[in-house]
């Protein structure tokens, strides 16, 4: 006959201390996770025996909280792997222990949550040290916020620095003089998965050129590889809809300082958002240096034939060699990897803190529809540049610290 180990666990309890029987448990009464605990399908048993932890998993099933037996076991064995990484029995845990945790996950140090991120250790800790009595204030603070900032924190708000910025472009140009072939697991075998930059100059270029496109004006992957074409404009159907929305123009009689207007059909209601998106400075330069690079076309698509799968696999190579954190980039909230949308992310909040967060400019800039959209992703202005800038409004010398939107 089975018997559940909590029933033999309160059985015992009426005859046995509850120290004693720890102790027979190899629970012990440090604060070090006993050796007992810390491996395999039997380590994690008698984890789920310890008295907190059964207390804990209760209150998630039964205090109204609405969560599913799976999503309460799978956030004990979150806890359970914490207390594993740091040696420690959960009721000797600490915000701190876990907001150190959080750091080197984002760091790439902390190899045991290298695949899933701090997403699932930010919600499972921050319910457990709630439920140990630790003030939900005080862990937001820590950076263990809530499963809504979590979420914002994990996705819009990851992004590249220019030094990784500077490491992916340095793989991208390893490997742009070769054809370049990928077998990746679980993919359809139909998809074509390999890019012949040395056969063909013009696909390097594209490649090359594609990041700064995704930074400087926000373009989604969709419009990027299959919605944009060379010197075509808006037209209309014979019921007077539009039919396309799409072109980059001032190419032909581009001047140093000039604009490159970019048209483009991006996400929104009844087939796309009608955006029109400016390249100015620097990189209208190379934009247009590009542009004559691969001949100068007057047709076809801006990006020369790549697929958005293709370079979503290319670029993953990439990061992994220059050695990003994969919760940069491989996010996979709602399955939604952010292989290529990491650059939108990037580009966002660097011209946000080039601009002192004028989120109408970054907004039209890059494409959101509201202001009110970006604030929910990237937060309100901070404190800090606030009162700067009202110092400086009252007329006071104040120096703000520069900062460039340059890729």
């Amino acid at each position: 006959m089975k018997v559940d180990r909590a029933t033999i666990y309160r059985r015992l309890k009426k005859d046995i201390s509850e120290e004693e029987l720890n102790e027979a448990l190899g629970i012990g009464t440090a604060k070090d996770l006993p050796d007992s605990m810390m491996k395999g399908v039997e380590g994690y048993q008698r984890f789920r025996q310890l008295p907190k932890i059964k207390e804990y998993y209760e209150t998630l099933m039964y205090v109204g909280r609405g969560m599913s037996k799976r999503k309460a076991q799978a956030r004990v064995r979150m806890i359970w792997r914490i207390c594993v990484y740091l040696k420690k029995k959960p009721d000797a845990l600490q915000p701190e222990d876990v907001s150190d945790l959080i750091k080197k996950i984002k760091k790439g140090e902390a190899k045991d949550f290298t695949e899933g991120g701090d997403y699932e250790v930010r919600l499972a800790s921050r319910r457990f040290l709630g439920f140990m009595g630790t003030a939900g204030q005080k862990l937001t603070t820590l950076g263990i916020g809530s499963e809504g900032y979590a979420r914002k924190e994990t996705r819009a708000q990851a992004k590249l620095t220019r030094e990784q910025r500077a490491a992916v472009m340095a793989q991208i140009h390893k490997r742009l003089g070769e054809n370049w072939k990928s077998a990746p697991k679980g993919k359809s075998h139909s998809l074509n998965f390999t890019l012949r930059f040395k056969d063909k100059p013009e696909l390097a270029a594209a490649m090359e050129i594609y990041p700064k496109v995704a930074f400087y004006i926000g373009i989604r992957a969709s419009s990027a590889f299959e919605k944009s074409f060379w010197e075509i404009a808006e037209t209309m159907n014979e019921r007077g809809h539009r039919t396309k929305f799409s072109g980059v123009t001032g190419l032909r009689d581009f001047k140093e300082g000039g604009v490159i207007t970019y048209r483009h059909l991006d996400k929104g209601k009844g087939g796309g958002i009608a955006w029109t998106k400016y390249i100015v400075g620097d990189f209208a330069k190379e934009f247009h240096a590009y542009w004559e690079r691969v001949g100068k076309p007057e047709t076809g698509l801006v990006f020369m034939g790549l697929k958005d799968y293709q370079v979503r696999e290319f670029l993953r190579e990439c990061y992994e060699a220059a050695g990003i954190p994969r919760e940069i980039w491989d996010s996979s909230l709602d399955g939604e990897p952010m292989t290529l949308h990491i650059w939108r992310h990037t580009g966002a909040q660097e011209l946000l803190a080039a601009t002192n967060w004028n989120f109408e400019v970054v907004a039209k800039t890059l494409g959101w529809e509201t202001i009110d959209v970006m604030k929910k992703h990237y937060g309100s202005m901070p404190l800090d540049v606030q009162h700067q800038l009202l110092l400086k409004a009252m007329g006071k010398d104040i120096v703000i610290e520069k900062r460039e939107f340059v890729f």
